[in-house]
């Protein structure tokens, strides 16, 4: 069993990975791939999810499989198209 010192360091290393993640989600070097899913710079693809009455910066960040990117662009992109539809129906 792991030492508290040891849960502690584990947990630091953690709580860096993460906001580096999210530091990289929310720059400008990630690529846009839809309005809500970036790629950034090893390859992992993140879909971000705002929530009501928060900073765009503390959005909630999901990593997307590989397989499922497509799935998810093209669910934006139907979004998008309805939106379209139900704002020229006024």
């Amino acid at each position: 069993m792991a030492t508290y010192k040891e849960y502690k360091e584990a947990l630091r290393k953690q709580k860096e990975q993460t906001q580096a993640i999210r530091n990289e989600v929310f720059s400008d070097k990630a690529e846009i791939l839809a309005k809500d899913l970036v790629k950034i710079s090893n390859g992992d693809v993140y879909k971000i999810i705002q929530k009501f009455g928060r900073k765009y910066e503390d959005s909630t960040i999901i990593k997307i499989e590989e397989e499922n990117v497509q799935h998810h662009i093209d669910e934006a992109k139907k979004v998008r198209e309805l939106a379209e539809i139900m704002a020229s129906v006024k």
